[in-house]
């Protein structure tokens, strides 16, 4: 299982925000920049800035991504369950039907082996997501 936690700081700038995703997507080493086969990103996030923002991510990096986005629980799940992949959860903690770490959680229940990047406005993001034990 593949988690990385962020914490996105409303003060920060977008460039920010860009190279922090980009360097996770290299961290995660499978969504390496040179590879040729299609990826599948898939955005959670309700505010449309981030869908935009991860865009611009994926058209600076030298892969073939295809980008899916939605804005709560309900889309996420009918997403996951349609997908016949997804090489890469981009997650708010915070949707509109489902809150905090038990976000988090619903997803890795749900769909264990969906890698994640927890992009959040929350506080002390790395702690909570080392106490869910997810």
């Amino acid at each position: 299982m593949l988690q990385i936690g962020f914490r996105f700081d409303s003060g920060r700038s977008a460039r920010y925000l860009i190279t922090e995703i980009q360097s996770s997507f290299c961290e995660l080493g499978y969504l390496s920049m040179s590879e040729t086969s299609e990826k599948f990103v898939l955005v959670a996030d309700d505010h449309p800035l981030c869908k935009e923002i991860v865009q611009i991510c994926l058209d600076r990096m030298d892969g073939n991504f295809r980008l899916f986005g939605v804005s709560s629980f309900a889309d996420l799940s009918g997403a996951l369950d349609r997908l016949s992949r997804c090489d890469l959860l981009i997650l708010d903690l915070s949707l509109g039907d489902s809150i905090g770490i038990d976000t988090l959680k619903r997803v890795r229940n749900g769909w264990p082996s969906v890698p994640i990047l927890v992009l959040s406005g929350t506080e002390n993001l790395q702690v909570q997501i080392g106490r869910a034990h997810v």
